[in-house]
């Protein structure tokens, strides 16, 4: 700020120097002053017509014309110098009771950037880790997920084993209801020629009976030639 200061202050000598100069071109020498008009920033100059033509000088902030109006542009090009130099001087004034201010704000500034670059690099620490920790979990997760999907292709394979074992069972297993659905008729035809022969039994014991009782025994031979040989 005080640097700034000096700067303003070396501006309005420049232009106070610059006055004096060309106060003195004015005195002693002619150049071209429509020329030295219009190099002039921050200011037009006008001529009016008429038989007593004067200058002026306007300001361009603020549209302000300029006294004295002049029919000599020196004596006016001198008023806007002087009001130009007048200016600059305000506005080094302004600036120069802005500069606590200035100087304050800076100080705050700085205090708080002095706190702000420590919290600035621990956050950027904390993002850093947190980052980290996300580049390792998404790095666990793909492990994980690579063991889940070799897990799941291995019970699927499991599954089509076991649906293989599963069909072939069922095959096993309808053979075997077929093999005991013919069994079941196989006893049930034993079971008749069983029932069959003990009725002939039962006959051939009854008829044996009757003809014992009517002593024939020639009979028994007919019907039971073993037991004859045997006696």
């Amino acid at each position: 700020m005080e640097k700034f200061s000096r700067v303003l202050a070396v501006a309005v000598a420049v232009l106070s120097v610059a006055f004096m100069g060309f106060a003195g071109v004015v005195s002693f020498g002619g150049p071209n002053w429509e020329a030295e008009a219009r190099s002039l920033e921050g200011y037009t100059f006008s001529r009016s017509g008429g038989e007593n033509p004067v200058w002026t000088a306007t300001r361009a902030a603020g549209r302000v014309e300029l006294n004295p109006k002049s029919p000599l542009l020196p004596e006016v090009l001198t008023a806007a110098i002087r009001d130009r130099t007048e200016e600059a001087r305000k506005d080094r004034d302004r600036l120069a009771q802005e500069i606590p201010d200035l100087q304050k704000q800076s100080e705050t500034l700085r205090a708080m950037q002095d706190q702000d670059v420590p919290a600035l690099d621990r956050y950027f620490d904390t993002q850093s880790k947190r980052l980290a920790d996300t580049h390792a979990q998404i790095a666990t997760t793909s492990q994980q997920q690579e063991m889940l999907a070799a897990e799941v292709s291995k019970i699927e394979e499991q599954i089509e084993s076991r649906r293989e074992d599963v069909f072939r069972l069922e095959l096993e297993y309808r053979v075997l209801e077929a093999d005991v659905e013919r069994t079941h008729q196989n006893v049930a035809v034993v079971e008749e020629q069983i029932r069959l022969l003990e009725d002939e039994l039962d006959k051939a014991q009854r008829r044996k009976q009757e003809l014992d009782q009517r002593g024939i025994p020639a009979v028994e031979k007919q019907y039971f030639p073993e037991a004859t040989k045997a006696e």
